[in-house]
C-alpha cells in the first residue's frame, strides 16, 4: 500500500501538478506543486518525487520481498494508463522489472512480471 500511495502522488504531481497543489515531503522538506510555480519548478518537484520512489524501491524492494513492490508500482502506473494517455513506466522502473529476474520466485510472480512488462511493450 505504501508504494502504491507514493506512486499515485508522483502521478498526481507529474500530471496535475501545474494545475493543482500537490504536496510531497522529501528529506524533511515539503514541496508543493501548483499553478503558482513556474513550469520548471513543477517539473523539478515531479522529478524529485520519482527519484525518491526509485530510491525507496532500491532500498526496500529486495529478493526477500520477491521484488513485489516494483510490480505494485508498475501496476499502479498501468492502471492509470486508461485515464492518462501520457503516463508511461519510467525507464529506471522497466530496468528494475527486467533485471534482475527474481531467483527462486514462484511461478505466479514470474507470470505477473511477464504480463506487466509485455503489456508495456
Amino acid at each position: 500500500y505504501f508504494f502504491k500511495e507514493i506512486t499515485n502522488k508522483c502521478i498526481d504531481i507529474q500530471v496535475a501538478g501545474s494545475r493543482t497543489s500537490v504536496p510531497i515531503k522529501i528529506n524533511s522538506i515539503t514541496y508543493i506543486s501548483g499553478k503558482d510555480n513556474s513550469r520548471s519548478k513543477n517539473s523539478k518537484i515531479a522529478k524529485a518525487a520519482w527519484k525518491l520512489l526509485q530510491e525507496l524501491l532500491e532500498a526496500h524492494d529486495t529478493i526477500q520481498t520477491g521484488f513485489r513492490f516494483r510490480l505494485e508500482v508498475a501496476k499502479t502506473i498501468l492502471d492509470q494508463g486508461t485515464n492518462l494517455e501520457m503516463m508511461k513506466i519510467p525507464g529506471w522502473l522497466m530496468r528494475m522489472l527486467i533485471y534482475p529476474i527474481p531467483t527462486g520466485s514462484n511461478e505466479q510472480t514470474m507470470n505477473d512480471m511477464t504480463t506487466c512488462v509485455t503489456s508495456v511493450l
